[in-house]
């Protein structure tokens, strides 16, 4: 038996978006906007949080996404993106596995701690 009621697994995402993502992306100079940061006006760098579509009630998995949009880099097969360019939108992107070793794609699991009653 558990202390807590079962969690969406977007509100699981959440929480460490709010827990460790935000506080450590606005010191860095990034404002929020939903799951994706942003910092700079040209070019602008762009973090996006992704969450897998097999997250169960138990289990969560996010990756990370990185883009870097320049403005005046002119686009040629797609009009130019109106406000904040998402992260499929850069001129330039990647996944943060293809970055770290082994360079292969990075999930991480986020499961809620389970507390169990005396």
């Amino acid at each position: 038996m558990t202390t807590h009621a079962r969690v969406a697994p977007s509100k699981l995402v959440e929480e460490v978006l709010q827990i460790g993502f935000h506080p450590a992306l606005q010191s860095a100079g990034y404002a929020r906007q939903g799951r994706t940061f942003y910092r700079g006006d040209d070019p602008i760098r762009v973090v996006n949080i992704q969450s897998s579509k097999w997250n169960t009630v138990d289990k969560a998995e996010i990756t990370i996404n990185l883009g870097v949009f320049f403005p005046t880099v002119p686009l040629i097969s797609l009009p130019p993106p109106k406000g904040k360019p998402r992260e499929c939108e850069c001129t330039l992107r990647t996944r943060i596995g293809s970055l770290i070793p082994p360079h292969l794609d990075k999930w991480w699991t986020i499961t809620r701690p389970r507390t169990l009653l005396p």
